[in-house]
């Protein structure tokens, strides 16, 4: 299951990419295995689920404080180790041994990492682990001991391997195997040794086969010491073949203990299947929390809040990754009125709306904003319509124009309220009248229906709506030396530079009617080169 696979189709995928969630997600990544998928899958939060939300909250604000407070930081890169040693298919095992399947060895293996790397983690990480954990003697006492029923050893270690020590029989029939084979392998060699100079060139395998062929094959034809086997030839003394019987019969009765220990132990490792499970998926959620938390440093981000205003308020809101270069951190509000945003081309009205929906739906999923303030409630949808919408297959073939209305018509038909509308100068795409007429009845259609709706546009009508909460992006500062710089000869580069520095990039409340609407996209072009 994936991001557009939840129980909700919070945001298709085409608003997905457009707000940067697979970038979010990009920037900070499980270090087990085993966190990866759920943290490509994040929980989406719906209305109805706030407390379920403000429990995951309080959970991680209690898990950094700690992490923070109680780990050194050598502790922590041991931490983020052992945690990367967790092997992938663990769930595997465990839904096998549910079964009460017999585990073949490398499933003991994985088993055995999994309980060896988990005693590691609680001899640094208990702290964390106890959030979820509720009897921590309990957990490290039965993980040492299924360390030892598994495999007894004086040091601990991550290997496996089924030990003589589990079986007596099994210990007596190894060290004789161990014997019969010593000596078989001593007559191999002397026999190999007189065969040398009949066959010269010709190498003897461990079982003192050999494959001949051309004149040496027709030589062995007639020798007494070799017999054709499985397209080779072996050697045939009496002595060899009664060691090489005695290694199979040992062999395979080895085999057959073996068989027996697997599944005494499998045995024991089910009644404990429910227990190993709940120990899994609290490492898991452990390692998710430290995720979060880095992301939230890599964001230079908080934790966002709910509220009962009904507002989603931003305060420092940043692009992510941008430390503040040429775009400047913000503070918007988005109430229950529709919002309307305007300003000059290349202003950053596009990068608002982006910021406001990733900010929405990082709450919405649990993880930290971009932003030093997120407050708002939950919503049951996040769509986005405009230009930088990568369009899916169901309405290709249409304009611009015509792809915009249909995904709006879709959109509509396939949510419910309460939906928070991303609209970038949706209308543009026609006759600017008619365009401002349809943005206008979007905007009263949408607003009816209850939902929020943040819409940038260039049309004076929209823009100029009573019933509307109206910003601006602040625009150009002193354009008179923006004016001096066009006209001077400069190249592009020095142009565009100058450009992005004389652009104040955040939204400010409109109060003068007559300044809602800037009219900048001629001094703009001929400051691109024009």
């Amino acid at each position: 299951m994936n991001i557009e696979q939840s129980r909700c189709v919070f945001a298709d995928r085409a608003t997905l990419k457009v707000l940067g969630v697979y970038d979010i997600l990009d920037l900070a990544t499980p270090d087990s295995e085993l966190a990866r998928d759920m943290w490509r899958s994040p929980r989406c939060f719906l209305p109805g689920d706030e407390p379920e939300y403000l429990s995951l909250s309080k959970a991680q604000s209690h898990f950094e404080q700690w992490w923070e407070e109680h780990v050194t930081q050598d502790d922590k890169q041991q931490t983020r180790k052992f945690l990367a040693q967790m092997p992938l298919d663990l769930h595997r095992v465990l839904t096998k041994l549910s079964g009460v399947d017999v585990l073949v060895e490398s499933e003991f293996f994985v088993l055995k990492r999994f309980l060896y790397h988990a005693q590691e983690l609680y001899s640094l990480a208990d702290g964390g682990l106890a959030l979820d954990r509720d009897d921590l003697e309990g957990d490290r006492a039965k993980i040492s001991d299924l360390l030892q029923h598994i495999h007894p050893e004086a040091n601990p270690s991550p290997r496996f391997f089924l030990s003589a020590e589990l079986d007596d029989e099994l210990a007596a029939t190894r060290h004789e195997l161990t014997l019969c084979k010593r000596d078989f392998m001593a007559r191999r060699k002397e026999l190999v040794t007189l065969k040398k100079g009949d066959y010269p060139g010709a190498r003897f395998d461990l079982d003192g086969d050999v494959l001949l062929s051309g004149e040496l094959a027709t030589k062995a034809v007639g020798d007494p010491d070799l017999e054709p086997f499985k397209g080779m030839w072996r050697l045939t003394d009496t002595e060899l073949s009664e060691k090489r019987a005695q290694v199979n019969e040992l062999s395979e009765h080895c085999e057959h203990l073996e068989a027996v220990i697997r599944r005494r132990l499998s045995l024991l490792l089910a009644k404990d299947v429910a227990w190993l499970t709940e120990l899994s998926a609290d490492i898991t959620r452990f390692d998710v929390r430290l995720t979060r938390a880095r992301l939230r440093e890599r964001l230079d981000g908080s934790w966002p809040t709910l509220n009962t205003t009904g507002s989603l308020d931003i305060q420092g809101g940043h692009r992510p990754g941008s430390h503040g270069d040429a775009y400047q951190a913000v503070d918007f509000e988005v109430g229950v009125k529709p919002v309307i945003v305007t300003g000059p081309n290349m202003g950053g009205k596009s990068s608002l709306l982006k910021l406001v929906g990733l900010c929405q739906w990082c709450m919405q999923h649990g993880l930290p904003v971009p932003a030093k303030v997120y407050s708002a409630p939950f919503l049951n949808h996040i769509i986005y319509v405009g230009s930088d919408e990568v369009h899916g297959d169901a309405i290709e073939g249409l304009s611009s124009f015509g792809r915009e209305i249909r995904r709006l018509v879709m959109s509509r038909e396939h949510t419910s309220p309460t939906v928070l509308w991303l609209l970038d100068e949706v209308g543009r795409g026609t006759h600017p009248q008619d365009g401002a007429l349809l943005a206008s009845e979007v905007v009263d259609t949408l607003h009816a229906r209850g939902d929020r709706i943040v819409f940038a546009t260039h049309f004076p009508m929209l823009a100029m709506r009573e019933d509307a909460s109206r910003w601006r992006i602040a625009g150009l500062k002193d354009k008179d030396a923006l004016v001096a710089l066009a006209s001077s000869v400069v190249d592009l580069d020095t142009l565009e530079r100058g450009l992005k520095q004389a652009m104040d990039y955040r939204p400010v409340r409109c109060v003068d009617e007559d300044d809602v609407v800037p009219h900048d996209a001629h001094l703009i072009a001929r400051l691109l080169g024009w």
